[in-house]
């Protein structure tokens, strides 16, 4: 038997970085990646049109940061993970093309290389080439081995007289322990050659391991964290839609009570907010003093200022009403909340589960009580900001990915510009979360570079913070005040 492949060689130039609990790094490599291609139709070949194609799919991995690209989001970029990944979508790229993937060699070094074959191709060249029992050898695998061998001895001897194997020339009992288990198999492999029976079981069995394999990598390299497929974009739609259709009767419920605002501290927020919103029609975009609350204050000073900014911008959407701005705000904290959860879900492929908790988030105990009784707007938009550093901190951790640091210096900003003392306390947990984690899988580096984001995001809403901490205007002398 005589076969004819042809041989094409690719270099990949990438980085990557493979969790297994050392002390790796990102590194790059430069991967040698050997093709050997069967052609399955007759005509003229094309070999210029065949590698355009087969560089097309390669450059989508060409410089990129491996554990960055799907699907190596959820499934460690090992060696040999690459080549399955790369063997499996090669072959059903070349299938309509007339070509056939038959074996393929990767390298990231010389000295080590790993190699994907066929596993419908090494069957046919046994069969033809007469060497039955080598076949069945390649299926061991599959936990068939005795059932295999049986049948193998005694297709070989029905080939020495006949020519050829057939499966009516196995026992009953061997073909029964075969099909036994195989749903989709039917009854035309029994009249065929032995060749197409055992391509036929190849087929099942190769697509259940294939199946099996990616799901189970998928669990390891991303935890109980990550899930299936990416979300549609309408599922994606539908769910922000059905938020926003949730924030929306809350806020009907309220008014149609009539009790609101509720909570003790609701009325001095919306004297900031109101104060903050006329101050801003003339001009002066922070003010500094306000006799009009006890003895006079510094409102912005010692409270931290974003709500207060919040609530006058829906102050100005609704023509100055800051009681309909605070109905607005409500919803808004709802819905900023919510959209944190499902980009985690996005994110991490469990968007049902992050649908849910975006639905539920703003309904906790704790959240409904610092609304509604405490009237803590201050602390409730840091719950609301809170999903937005989880989703930083773990695409960073989990991903490495080091655009994730921006959004946690950036999450922790907004949290110290909304709530000085709970972002010290969201500081103190968060770094206490780092460091057990970093401290587990060994992974000095990321602790530090999350606590550096962490850090510079405070640092960055100092321009508030240490005039508040420092002490105000109002705390000086007659002499510093008529000044």
């Amino acid at each position: 038997m005589r076969t004819q492949e042809y041989r094409f060689k690719f270099y990949l130039n990438a980085t990557h970085y493979v969790n297994l609990n050392t002390s790796s790094k990102v590194h790059p490599h430069t991967w040698e990646i050997v093709l050997f291609i069967r052609k399955t139709e007759e005509g003229f070949v094309q070999f210029t049109q065949l590698e355009a194609t087969l560089k097309k799919y390669l450059v989508l991995y060409e410089g990129k940061y491996l554990n960055a690209v799907h699907p190596f989001q959820a499934i460690e970029p090992t060696l040999e993970n690459i080549g399955v990944v790369f063997f499996d979508s090669i072959k059903a790229i070349l299938e309509p093309t007339g070509w056939e993937l038959q074996r393929l060699e990767i390298s990231e070094n010389p000295s080590r290389t790993f190699i994907i074959s066929s596993l419908e191709s090494l069957l046919e060249h046994d069969f033809k080439g007469g060497r039955n029992a080598s076949a069945y050898e390649q299926m061991s695998f599959f936990g068939f081995d005795k059932a295999l061998q049986e049948a193998a001895s005694t297709t070989q001897a029905s080939a020495s007289t006949q020519g050829h194997g057939n499966v009516q020339d196995m026992p009953v009992k061997v073909q029964d322990e075969l099909l036994g288990d195989i749903e989709a198999v039917d009854e035309a492999p029994r009249k065929g050659s032995m060749a197409d029976f055992a391509l036929k079981l190849s087929e099942q069995f190769e697509a259940e391991r294939l199946t099996k394999r990616y799901s189970l990598e998928g669990q390891n390299a991303s935890g109980l964290l990550s899930g299936g497929s990416k979300p549609k974009p309408l599922t994606v739609v539908f769910g922000f839609i059905l938020v926003v259709i949730a924030a929306l009767a809350t806020v009907a419920w309220i008014m149609r009570s009539g009790l609101y605002p509720w909570g003790s501290d609701s009325w001095y927020h919306l004297f900031k907010a109101d104060l903050l919103y006329h101050q801003i029609q003339k001009g002066n975009f922070f003010p500094l003093y306000t006799g009009l609350w006890y003895n006079g204050i510094q409102p912005l000073r010692y409270w931290a200022p974003l709500p207060h900014y919040i609530l006058a911008m829906f102050q100005f959407f609704t023509g100055g009403n800051i009681g309909s701005a605070y109905n607005a705000f409500i919803a808004f904290i709802f819905v900023l909340g919510a959209t944190g959860w499902l980009l985690w879900g996005y994110r991490t492929r469990r968007f049902g589960l992050g649908l849910a908790l975006a639905l539920l988030w703003f309904y906790l105990p704790d959240n409904v009580r610092v609304l509604f009784s405490e009237g803590n707007l201050s602390r409730v938009t840091v719950t609301a900001l809170f999903p937005f550093l989880l989703l930083a901190v773990w695409t960073y951790l989990e991903k490495r990915n080091r655009k994730s640091l921006i959004g946690i210096a950036l999450s922790m900003t907004a949290i110290t510009f909304c709530h000085a003392m709970i972002a010290a306390m969201v500081g103190i947990c968060l770094f206490l979360f780092i460091s057990f984690y970093c401290l587990f899988t060994k992974k000095p580096r990321e602790f530090l570079e999350s606590l550096a984001a962490a850090v510079t995001g405070i640092l960055i809403a100092g321009v508030w913070l240490y005039p508040a901490l420092k002490g105000g205007l109002v705390s000086m002398d007659s002499g510093a005040v008529s000044e």
